[in-house]
């Protein structure tokens, strides 16, 4: 519960929904505690320290990268670890480890699980992302982006899935012989009943014998696929702040919110599913529906009580967001997305997706589950903001002016051309600035542990 969020008042709107300091804590009617009440900031503490430290390692592996973009020489000295190797390894240590293990704390926070279980859970999280990271290097990939579960690493990573949603349970089972509302556990339970589909999924999406939908004039994503995983990534943003607690939501936003939501699926649904072109109307105008969140979203979240310290990161999420969604529509179009598509410029949409737009919102998350922890002004650092903040505007600048040289000269970079060389040195010390701000979360989450 965030400290600073407003109490009842007499006389409040009926319209207001009536919560719980934290929808999950004990109603005013009982006398006792939940079990595990005072447990859950353990576990919710180890996984702040190890998303930070993925954050830290991908980090760490994209200035690498941009070294060996600067000086191609050096990918010789490395041997067969190249550049390609380490792509997906940026990337999924971002993904995997950055930007999913605060979810897992936020599960945590909701699901109430036994200390010592929870801190497994973190563990056996990181254990499969480590064993991801040593098949990656060695070159087992299923080459699909963000999906390169293969072999070994796949089979550990479902494991960790199952072991996690396990978990979970656990924590449901031991609070359902309290006094907990039914209605709670009730939801806690159809909601983890979705969790559980998460490892079916991956199963499948991860399976060589599968593959996602493709533009076949891009080698792309098609613009219904686009619009399938926009809508998963807005459900977690809506859902987040219910499932922290905070107040302030009236009974009208959630219906007008969850029922724009329900709509939008229902036109998913409907839109062609397979192989389609970006040239069709329907595919762009699934990319273009897109939009209408960059109304709702900021309403949703602006609604809600967040604690010192976590406004500048929910501002900078929705600045981010913003220029995401704006850039999206246009770079679908054909003709420029003809020219961009295989460019740096499409690098520069990945950087506002993930530097940009998730990881303000990842720090965002963390800064509330940590109110109760020793961690809980560690991403509340100014200085460490402004250069995450700057650095990536920088990176997608530069890349985006890149892509605009190679639209016009498709091998301008092949060629060492001094203006691609100028911009990529720009671009690692953006990166560098980045790293630091890194650098300095974790330098600080280290000190308040060991205090």
């Amino acid at each position: 519960m965030p400290r600073n969020a407003p109490s009842a008042t007499p006389g409040a709107p009926e319209s207001r929904l009536r919560r719980d300091p934290h929808p999950l804590t004990p109603s005013p009617t009982r006398t006792h505690a939940l079990p595990g009440e005072g447990e859950w900031s353990h576990p919710v503490e180890l996984a702040t320290a190890h998303s930070l430290a993925w954050l830290g390692s991908a980090g760490g592996v994209g200035m690498l990268m941009a070294f060996l973009l600067l000086f191609p020489q050096l990918n010789g000295v490395l041997g067969p670890l190249t550049y390609g190797r380490w792509v997906p390894l940026h990337l999924n240590l971002t993904l995997y480890g950055w930007l999913a293990l605060p979810l897992v704390a936020l599960l945590f926070r909701a699901y109430l699980p036994p200390k010592e279980w929870g801190e497994r859970a973190v563990r056996a999280w990181s254990a499969s992302l480590m064993i991801g990271a040593v098949a990656w290097l060695a070159g087992q990939t299923s080459g699909k982006p963000f999906l390169d579960w293969e072999g070994v690493s796949r089979v550990a990573f479902l494991a960790n899935l199952v072991f996690l949603a396990g978990v979970l349970a656990a924590g449901l089972v031991r609070r359902g012989r309290t006094g907990e509302a039914r209605s709670r556990l009730a939801g806690l339970w159809a909601l983890w009943s979705l969790l559980l589909a998460v490892p079916v999924a991956m199963a499948f999406a991860t399976s060589p014998r599968t593959y996602p939908p493709v533009n076949p004039e891009t080698g792309g994503p098609t613009g219904a696929s686009l619009l399938g995983s926009t809508l998963c990534v807005i459900a977690i943003l809506i859902g987040t702040p219910l499932l922290l607690g905070l107040r302030g939501i009236t009974q009208r936003s959630v219906f007008v919110t969850f029922g724009a939501l329900a709509v939008h699926t229902a036109f998913f649904v409907v839109v062609g599913q397979g192989d389609h072109t970006h040239r069709e109307p329907l595919q762009i105008a699934a990319v273009a529906t897109l939009l209408v969140w960059a109304w709702l979203l900021p309403r949703w979240l602006g609604r809600f009580a967040w604690p010192a310290g976590s406004r500048s990161w929910l501002m900078a999420f929705l600045a981010w967001g913003g220029v995401l969604l704006a850039s999206a529509v246009p770079m679908f179009l054909p003709g420029l997305l003809d020219r961009i598509k295989f460019t740096n410029a499409l690098v520069g949409h990945a950087h506002l997706a993930m530097a940009g737009m998730a990881t303000s919102f990842t720090a965002l998350l963390l800064v509330v589950l940590n109110q109760e922890t020793r961690l809980s002004d560690v991403l509340c650092d100014r200085a460490a903001f402004v250069l995450w903040n700057a650095g990536n505007a920088v990176q997608v600048s530069v890349l985006v002016g890149a892509g605009a040289l190679e639209a016009v000269d498709p091998g301008i970079v092949f060629r060492g051309d001094p203006s691609i060389t100028v911009l990529y040195m720009v671009r690692a010390a953006a990166g560098a600035a980045m790293l630091a701000a890194a650098v300095r979360w974790i330098g600080r989450a280290a000190g308040r542990r060991m205090a």
